[in-house]
């Protein structure tokens, strides 16, 4: 393969997503304003001297533009977070529960408390734990949504806990962390509860869902890529000076570059939800998928959480199996008319067997509204039961997609905006000479 047919593909995968509805919700598209510092030259440069001080420049690169971080980001991130200290150097969301695990977990040999995977906790807890000396053992569940929390008073009381770790990747209706943390604070003051919110944080920073410092939580952190439409990477936040300090001491050796344009991102994602309508887009995601799922099973798929109203996040759960068309034929059958949705067989309640994890996010960031919904489900049905010709399909796939294109972002028709964006990206490429060959 040549460097023209990588640019081929790249070109087709940019062209395609006009017709492409994504509902996979552990992604989100950020916007294009946003994403323009990871092709820039400040992509390339290390920034360490947060505190700008005059004599520890020791890396210069990022120098002009620390300010970016510093008085953007930063305080964005304090305001929206609730939180006194923020730690914004975390690569991902992985990387920031190892950082996590590492600093507050209590070392090798100390015991901490995750969630199951029965109940939507992350695949990769127990294994990131033990992989550093870590004991972790899982919260004991009365159902798919539910703890139970006279067990967890009860190991709370027998065993020496260092940290609960909450950590729902899959989840329509989190964990009562108010309740979680008074049990533990009761029961075991020293113990540290932290929450991950890697597929909640736009939630939390919309006061869609509470805050859980508000709640008591010591810590919350996770990634920024999913409900919260900003780059690939993740953040910390506390109240904490002392757990401050153990994460900031961990992460320096765990993190050398922080991927300084992905922090410029960061700071003008930030920018963007708060003043681009972000607090709206919080509340339209639920709404969204509200309808999606009440629709879908009114259609007759096998939709999870009815009895609760289905869920209280971006996260639909389905399976196609009663229809007589396994879940993951109906992800082709999907994919086919331009609907990317993700096949799982981890999710709570569905024993193993296959299902389809659909999260509206993305397509809430594009402008959905409720109707748009009602639409989606329509398209979907007609698809997995192959009623409609795929072109129509997509057809009225791409008409969704392409309704609503400036949503929750700051808008290129303000003329100084859209220069200062052309003559950015004109400099980045004026080295690049066309009639030059390697």
């Amino acid at each position: 393969m040549n460097i023209y047919k990588i640019f081929d593909m790249l070109l087709e995968q940019e062209s395609n997503k006009y017709k492409t509805i994504n509902l996979i919700p552990s992604e989100n598209e950020a916007t294009p304003l946003s994403r323009l510092p990871l092709m820039l030259d400040i992509y390339n440069r290390y920034f360490f001297n947060v505190k700008q001080k005059s004599n520890e420049w020791f890396f210069r690169g990022a120098q002009e533009v620390h300010e970016i971080e510093t008085e953007v980001a930063i305080p964005l991130l304090q305001e929206l977070g609730q939180a006194k200290y923020v730690n914004l150097r975390p690569l991902s969301g992985l990387n920031c529960s190892l950082i996590v695990l590492k600093a507050l977990g209590g070392g090798i040999g100390a015991n901490i408390l995750a969630v199951s995977p029965e109940q939507g906790g992350h695949f990769a807890t127990k294994n990131l734990g033990e992989s550093i000396g870590l004991n972790v053992e899982f919260i004991h569940a009365l159902d798919e949504h539910n703890i139970d929390f006279n067990c967890l008073e009860s190991k709370l009381e027998k065993e020496n806990i260092h940290l609960v770790y909450v950590d729902q990747s899959n989840c329509l209706f989190p964990i009562d962390i108010e309740k979680l943390v008074e049990t533990v604070k009761r029961m075991s003051p020293k113990t540290i509860v932290h929450v991950d919110v890697s597929h909640w944080l736009g939630l939390i920073f919309g006061n869609v869902m509470k805050n859980p410092l508000a709640l008591g939580a010591d810590s919350f952190g996770g990634s920024t890529h999913k409900t919260f439409p900003g780059p690939q990477k993740a953040i910390f936040f506390t109240n904490n000076i002392e757990i401050e300090q153990k994460v900031k001491e961990v992460q320096s050796y765990m993190v050398s570059s922080h991927h300084f344009g992905a922090v410029a991102s960061l700071a003008i994602s930030l920018l963007e939800f708060r003043d681009c309508g972000g607090f709206d887009y919080a509340q339209r995601i639920v709404g969204n998928a509200k309808i999606l799922a009440s629709e879908l099973h009114r259609l007759g798929y096998d939709v999870k959480g009815k009895e609760h109203g289905y869920t209280v996040g971006h996260q639909v759960w389905m399976s196609t199996d009663m229809t007589g068309i396994s879940s993951y034929e109906a992800s082709e059958r999907l994919y086919k008319v331009g609907i990317r949705v993700n096949v799982n067989n981890t999710l709570p309640g569905f024993q193993g067997k296959l299902a389809l994890r659909l999260g509206v996010n993305e397509i809430t960031r594009h402008g959905a509204q409720l109707e748009d919904m009602l639409e989606l489900a329509t398209i979907m049905d007609d698809a997995i039961r192959e009623r409609v010709p795929v072109k129509l399909l997509q057809q009225r796939v791409g008409k969704i997609r392409t309704k609503y294109i400036d949503s929750y972002g700051f808008s290129m028709d303000d003329n100084e905006l859209h220069n200062l964006c052309m003559q950015i990206f004109s400099t980045s490429i004026k080295e690049v000479k066309v009639t030059e060959k390697c």
